[in-house]
C-alpha cells in the first residue's frame, strides 16, 4: 500500500508536469495502477480482516469513497471544460494531490466509540 502511494505521488508529478500529449497520457496510465492497487487493497481489507458485525457498513463506505471522489471529478471537469490552457489538467491534479493530503479521519469512529454503538 505504501509503495502504491509512493507510485502515486511520483506518476501525479509526470501529470502534473506534463508538456505535450503523449506524456499526459502516459502520466493517466501510471496513474491507473495505483488507484487499482487502492480499490483491490481496501475492499479486501474491509471484507476480511474487520470484525464481521462491521463489515457491510465499511465496504459500503469504501465503494461510496469512490462515487464521491467521481462526483467531485465530475464537477471539476465540468467547470473547467472551456479551459483551454494548460491548466485545465494541472487543476485536476492538484485536486488529486489536496484530496491525498488530507488527515485520516477513518480512525476517529474506532477511537470515539461510535463503533461500540454498531455492534
Amino acid at each position: 500500500m505504501m509503495i502504491a502511494l509512493v507510485a502515486l505521488t511520483s506518476f501525479l508529478f509526470i501529470q502534473f508536469f506534463a508538456k505535450d500529449l503523449p506524456t499526459l497520457l502516459v502520466g493517466y496510465i501510471l496513474l491507473g495502477f495505483p488507484w487499482g492497487t487502492f480499490q483491490t487493497m481496501t475492499v479486501s481489507y474491509a471484507a476480511e480482516v474487520m470484525p464481521l458485525q462491521i463489515r457491510p457498513f465499511l465496504t459500503t463506505y469504501v465503494n461510496l469513497c469512490w462515487v464521491i471522489g467521481q462526483i467531485i471529478c465530475s464537477g471539476v471537469n465540468r467547470t473547467l471544460i472551456n479551459n483551454t490552457t494548460e491548466w485545465a489538467y494541472r487543476i485536476d491534479s492538484i485536486r488529486r494531490t489536496v484530496v491525498l493530503a488530507r488527515p485520516d479521519l477513518h480512525r476517529y469512529p474506532l477511537g470515539s466509540g461510535i463503533v461500540s454503538l454498531i455492534t
